[in-house]
């Protein structure tokens, strides 16, 4: 199994978010976001984004991936989305 590249997960994870708010009828409260606390720039864009479509704060999921990879395997993604999950539940809905 290839690799997923931290671009292509970021991006359709929020591809997928802001779908699935539209499309299902979530309210904000229901959406979370996964911020890499190493990272400024995900730092700087989640706060936009959780700003933009008034996502509370207790919703974000904070994860530390140090080092700035460029590329995460199938296991340390799993690893990170069951965390970040974990932490979110049950205010934000499953995806």
């Amino acid at each position: 199994m290839k690799p997923i590249t931290l671009l292509s997960a970021l991006a359709w994870a929020l591809a997928a978010a802001t779908g699935a708010a539209h499309a299902d009828g979530l309210t904000s409260s229901q959406l979370g976001l996964v911020v890499n606390d190493d990272e400024p720039n995900s730092v700087a864009i989640a706060e936009l984004y959780r700003v933009a479509h008034e996502i509370p704060a207790k919703n974000i999921a904070h994860v530390r991936i140090p080092n700035k990879p460029h590329r995460l395997t199938p296991a340390a993604f799993e690893e990170l989305k069951k965390t970040s999950t974990a932490s979110c539940r049950p205010r934000c809905a499953p995806r």
